[in-house]
């Protein structure tokens, strides 16, 4: 898990299942959890996703385009 110096993101997990790539997200907000993804994964997507996203210089500016409309709905 890594920890994030945001404004709104507070850590998140990422998970790999089946082929496909996940993210738990924990916003600091509320300090509750939510799952996005179901990326189709491979070691390079991977690598080059989650790096991006950790170099971005907004972390929600890079959630809001790139992971938001991944969300799962675990029900």
């Amino acid at each position: 898990s890594i920890v994030y110096d945001s404004d709104a993101i507070s850590n998140i997990v990422w998970y790999e299942y089946e082929d496909m790539l996940f993210a738990v997200v924990t916003f600091t907000s509320s300090y509750k959890n939510y799952v996005y993804g179901g990326w189709k994964y491979s070691s390079y997507s991977y690598i080059n996703f989650k790096s991006s996203f950790e170099n971005s210089n907004s972390k929600g500016t890079f959630f809001n385009q790139n992971i938001r409309s991944a969300k799962v709905d675990c029900y």
